[in-house]
């Protein structure tokens, strides 16, 4: 699955590549709204890279309290449900992505893939074309074609 990062993505990246979950902090007090959600959905994202699921899901929390229009925390958060195997959540999170950004990819193709955990083979496959050809409207080949493989892939079994 692909955590969404938008904003200080790379700074935050090499923030924790060089000091972990410490290094991220500084960021939660550099103020303005925008750069504080970004702080939480980002360190959510370190927290989801080491399986800390509890600290993610308070902070992609935190993100979308502080601006519950924020869709990169709501899918962020699907992809911890979708980790922990609760479905309901995750697909309710990637609605809501979904619903607050129509072209939000991501969340089309995280709740695609969950769609086929259930047995909704019509379903998902319906949200990774989706997923796929807003990846190629985006420019996004790679992912294009990574959802259009998977498509592929449930259509045939």
């Amino acid at each position: 699955m692909i955590l969404h990062k938008p904003g200080l993505n790379s700074y935050i990246k090499l923030k924790s590549a060089l000091f972990g979950v410490a290094g991220c902090i500084f960021l939660l007090f550099a103020g303005g709204l925008t750069i504080v959600t970004s702080a939480y959905n980002n360190r959510g994202g370190v927290y989801y890279e080491q399986k800390k699921w509890d600290l993610a899901i308070a902070d992609f929390n935190k993100a979308i309290q502080i601006n519950p229009n924020y869709a990169a925390a709501y899918n962020n958060r699907g992809l911890v449900y979708y980790e922990q195997k609760k479905w309901d959540l995750a697909i309710a999170d990637y609605n809501k992505a979904i619903q607050i950004n129509l072209d939000y990819a991501l969340a089309y193709t995280g709740r695609g893939l969950i769609w086929k955990q259930l047995g909704d083979k019509q379903k998902a496959v319906k949200d990774l074309q989706t997923a796929a050809q807003l990846f190629q409207k985006q420019g996004n080949m790679t992912a294009y074609q990574k959802a259009m493989n998977a498509s592929a892939q449930i259509q045939q079994d």
